[in-house]
């Protein structure tokens, strides 16, 4: 999922640049102003053959720049946001508690360009077991602690800086005249444990870097009847194998009775 300012009627300009892999929707951007580009769009790419129709729910609009689309999971449903800020207000706290409410007991991921910058904010843990953020943006902006206050209000958890992948914190923003940490990944509780990895990528064609997390395979490939029956019978075939240790007694006492019921 990505900002774009792409709007309506443009899509045909880039479809020839996307990769055929993959299904796109896109979320118009708008211009709220004569003047200067249009913001707020989101676009969001999905693997071909990678969901069905039924596990999957399409893109929809949150509110201006904030989409978020539905899959399931196990059996569960995993909920991805993708968000554009202009910082820290009223607006975002909203969103987060809109978000807390109607995915209670689902996995959660919002992540975006949030413009906040929260420093080495967000460290977790209790005592000796405190898990730290690193961030090579050591500045915290204005609304920066309250961003922070906020996400662990809902029990969510900052991927940025505390995470495989990115344990020092990689600049996401890279401008003429300065660098700095203002795009996340936030997840709640169900989604942490199966984090492997969040990575802050190369640059491309933005000022913006991208930012990727990947997660655990959930369910192996479910094993067809028959081996699990093939599996049953061989078990219970070790299990009436038995192994006979024979000592000189048992020889003899062998012999005696095998000569008795010659004899008989």
């Amino acid at each position: 999922m990505c900002e774009t300012w792409l709007e309506k009627g443009g899509e045909s300009r880039i479809k020839s640049l996307l990769p055929e892999s993959h299904n796109w929707e896109v979320i118009h951007a708008s211009r709220t102003k004569r003047r200067g580009r249009a913001s707020g769009g989101i676009m969001v790419g999905t693997k071909k053959g990678w969901k069905e129709k039924e596990d999957r729910v399409k893109l929809e609009k949150m509110s201006e720049g904030i989409g978020g689309v539905k899959i399931r999971w196990e059996e569960n449903w995993l909920n991805i946001f993708t968000v554009y800020s202009e910082g820290m207000g009223k607006e975002m706290e909203e969103l987060f508690r809109s978000i807390e409410e109607r995915c209670s007991g689902e996995g959660i991921i919002i992540g975006g360009d949030f413009n906040t910058r929260i420093g080495e904010l967000g460290h977790e843990g209790i005592e000796e077991n405190i898990l730290l953020r690193k961030s090579k943006d050591r500045t915290i902006g204005l609304g920066g602690k309250r961003f922070v206050d906020k996400i662990y209000e809902n029990g969510w958890h900052i991927l940025n800086g505390r995470i495989q992948g990115d344990w020092d914190g990689e600049f996401t923003y890279v401008g003429a005249r300065s660098c700095s940490v203002i795009d996340y990944i936030i997840v709640n509780d169900i989604v942490l444990d199966k984090i492997v990895e969040f990575k802050v990528e190369e640059l491309v064609d933005s000022d913006h870097l991208p930012i990727r997390i990947s997660l655990k395979e959930l369910r192996q490939r479910t094993r067809s009847q028959s081996e699990d029956e093939a599996e049953s019978n061989q078990e219970e075939e070790e299990q009436m194998k038995q192994t006979a240790c024979w000592d000189e007694e048992a020889r003899e006492i062998y012999r005696d009775n095998t000569d008795e019921q010659r004899n008989q």
